[in-house]
């Protein structure tokens, strides 16, 4: 069975209307014997800091499969 955890990291986007921005993305990886796999980094999820950790610990805590994470995320305002 797969163990899925759900990381969020800053980072800096730029949108023609908007400039530059901080935003904050989540990576999904899969542990693996060796360490950790990189599975889905879904960028853009939200501008607020808290918002992205209570994302990332849900979805780690009940091992939300990174296949829906952005369909999941694009259905929500976030």
């Amino acid at each position: 069975m797969d163990y899925w955890q759900y990381k969020t990291q800053l980072e800096q986007r730029y949108h023609p209307e908007r400039g530059h921005y901080s935003t904050y993305m989540l990576l999904a990886r899969r542990r693996i014997p060796t360490g950790w796999e990189k599975i889905e980094i879904i960028h853009d999820v939200t501008t607020k800091y808290h918002l992205a950790k209570k994302i990332a610990s849900l979805c780690t805590k009940y091992q939300a499969s990174p296949k829906y994470m952005r369909e999941f995320l694009e259905g929500k305002s976030l």
